[in-house]
Parts: C-alpha cells; structure tokens; sequence
C-alpha cells in the first residue's frame, strides 16, 4: 500500500487560482435504478448468445518481445499497449500479435538515471497519441512506435478524461488538506465531487487500488465506482448521477459502519481474509448496448463463487462470465481461463474499447484447454495453431478480444 501511496502523492497536482471552484458538488440520484442480484443466482450460457465474435490472439515471442504477465493493457486503434511489473518494461504489438518494439527501465533511465517504469498512460495530443511514462513529476513521452519524444512537466490538466470540451481531472485540489475524487471543468466552471484525505492511506489497512472511470461505447460518459461501495455513478459533461444501485444479499455485503467503526481500524483487510466471499468493491464496469458487465471484488478465488458477471439492463437477465460455455463462435475454447484458477478469477476484463472487451490467457492456461479440446483442433484459428504447436518453454500470453451482441 505505501507504493500506491507514493505513487497517489507523485500525481496528485495542486490548482491554486484556478477558475470558479466552488464546494463539493451535489450527486443527482433522482434516477437512480437499483439492481438487486444473487451472484450465485448468475447462470451460463455458449459464447454466441452473447458475444458475436471471438478472437484468440497470440502475442509473438521473440528473445527482446519476451514478458511474464499483463499488468496493464491498453488498446490504440492498430496496436495493443501492455505494461509487465516483472520486467518494469512496457511492450507494443499490433493487434494481430506481431512485436513492435518496448520501452525498458534501461530506456528511461538514459534520460534520467534515477527514474523507473510503474506503470503507462496513453495521452492524446490534437490527432497524435503519445504512450507516457511517469517518474515523479516528471513525464517522458514516447511516441506510439516506442521512440522517446521529449520530457515535460504535467500541466493541470494532465491525465484528465475528456468529453467533448469538458476535463475529467482526476485528484483534484486546491490545497494540501482538500482532496477530491475528481473535479468537472467546463468552460472555466469547476465542480468538485467526493472529498477525501490521501491520510485514509495512513490512517488504516485501505485498500484503493485500480481504474475506476470507465467509458461507454459510446465514448461521451463514464461509469465511476467509489472504493468499498457497490454504486455506480454516471458522469457527463453536466455533471454525475447515481446511475445504478446494486444491492446484495445480506451475508455477502461488507458490514455497516465497515469504513468508520473503530473496531475495524486496522482490521480491514484482515477481516475480508476471513470473509472471503464478501464482496468490498466493483471493477471492470463496461456496458455494450443493455450489456452491463460488472466485476464484483471478493478475496476468494475459488471458481464457484461467482464474480464476473453480465447484467441485462432490459430483461434483468444475469449471467455468469465465469461459465460461458465455448461454441463455435470462440472456436470451441474457454473465453477465459476462470476453471483451471487463472488470473481471469481476480482479473476480470483488462480493459475494452467501443467494441470489444479484451482478456488474456498464460500459455500454460491456453495449451491445457488446447489439450482438453483438442478433437475440436481443426476448428482453432491459424495462428493459435501455431502457438500450440510451438515448443519453446516460454511464450507469451494469448489476448482474447471478445465483440458483445448488439442487444
């Protein structure tokens, strides 16, 4: 925790002065629909009745393209962007899997020897996007294919979402003690929304870790989650509403008082050890038309416990990710690598774009599905033959890019 910490306190900018801020703004939650579900209640269906294409990926493995796991993905319009804490190096491929070039600790500590690689952003400059490392306050920007561009200083609205002519700023204060989840800048007008101190950090056994702002498909609002909450706000360029209120059975749900009661002080992460199937949090909120996927945060690993779910917003339908059964359409594979206990079980999606909601599989997940398929061998796609086929010990992960139905 005290790593997030360091790295929370390196992004956090101040913005003294500027425009007309005013006091925490109000939340609309006059429309808020709530959605009340069982996990356990969540059934399976075959991949094509609900996704309309699936495909399997290999990522090329070469001696300099080589990597242990996805830390982080993300996908620009012709090449996947992934970022691998085994290797503090981040690597490109086009979307097809063939190696492009990578951006090492080595790289960056040529311009400045004391800085290291923790994590990337992709930053869109005019029709230009730059893959952006942070050290401290500094930024160094390479360009797409991996070639150093230049250093600069984050301004105030650096790594801030964008709607039309609105900023998203995410950490958003004025101060030393006034902190904000984020802050909503429109033509010079600022509204802040959920206070906090970094302190929470400090003062217990918090945990806050991963992206919490997803966007629609359709690329003019964003799902946002609070930690330890399972809410879902809606932001657009006007303001943020409480958008869907998901409501849990009783014994599954985090205890009231869970954030203020002294007796958990300290206990918190303990006591979801202890309770492993409560569920403490949301990630890899994405929805596709009626589709709201939903990743519901629970200690446990144990493929029973289902937490990887699609709600249908139309029929109320629920279903499990966990156990989509492989068809035709996912070329009679597993979308992903939940039954043998892989990382899709803490993981959900990496991420998505405007169509597609993309996983991984190791190469040991995917050569033991291949096994336990393999009557189905003539129906793999060409290139995941190849992958199968090739004996080398080690090899790169397999991206899964999974199209929703239109529904």
């Amino acid at each position: 925790m005290k790593c997030f910490l360091a790295l929370f306190i390196s992004i956090l900018f101040l913005y003294p002065g500027y425009g007309k801020a005013q006091d925490e703004t109000k939340v609309d939650s006059s429309k808020v629909r709530k959605i009340r579900i069982d996990p356990q209640t969540a059934k399976g269906l075959s991949a094509a009745k609900l996704f309309e294409e699936v495909k399997f990926i290999p990522l090329e493995t070469t001696k300099e393209s080589l990597f242990g796991n996805i830390s982080k993905m993300e996908v620009l319009q012709d090449r996947f962007v992934i970022y691998d804490i085994d290797t503090r190096s981040v690597f490109i491929f086009s979307k097809d899997g063939h190696y492009i070039n990578k951006i090492t600790n080595k790289d960056v500590s040529k311009i400045n020897k004391n800085s290291i690689i923790v994590t990337f952003q992709i930053a869109k400059v005019d029709t230009s996007t730059f893959i952006d490392i942070q050290s401290r306050d500094i930024i160094y920007r390479f360009n797409k294919a991996g070639v150093f561009q230049k250093s600069i200083k984050p301004d105030i609205f650096y790594n801030a979402l964008k709607i039309n002519n609105t900023s998203i700023v995410q950490n958003f204060s004025t101060d030393n003690k006034n902190i904000y989840e984020f802050a909503i800048s429109k033509g010079g007008e600022i509204k802040k929304y959920f206070p906090f101190t970094y302190k929470r950090y400090e003062e217990n056994d918090y945990i806050g870790l991963g992206p919490r702002f997803y966007a629609n498909s359709e690329g003019d609002k964003f799902l946002f989650h609070l930690y330890y909450s399972p809410d879902l706000f809606e932001i657009t360029e006007d303001g943020v509403s409480l958008k869907y209120q998901i409501i849990l059975p009783t014994d599954i749900s985090l205890p009231s008082g869970f954030l203020t009661d002294p007796q958990y002080k300290f206990k918190q992460q303990s006591y979801l050890a202890a309770n492993k199937n409560t569920v403490y949090g949301l990630s890899g909120c994405y929805t596709f038309g009626n589709y709201l996927f939903i990743n519901l945060t629970r200690w446990t690993q144990q493929h029973n416990i289902k937490k990887n779910l699609v709600y249908n917003l139309k029929t109320n339908e629920l279903i499990s990710i966990q156990d989509i059964g492989p068809d035709e359409t996912s070329h009679f594979l597993p979308i992903n690598d939940s039954t043998i206990g892989g990382s899709f079980l803490n993981l959900g999606f990496l991420c998505a774009d405007k169509e597609k909601l993309y996983t991984s599989m190791s190469a040991v997940s995917i050569a033991k599905f291949g096994d336990m398929n393999r009557q189905h061998a003539n129906d793999f796609p060409p290139a995941l033959t190849a992958y199968l086929k090739n004996n080398e010990e080690f090899k790169n992960p397999v991206v899964i890019a999974l199209k929703p139905l239109k529904n």
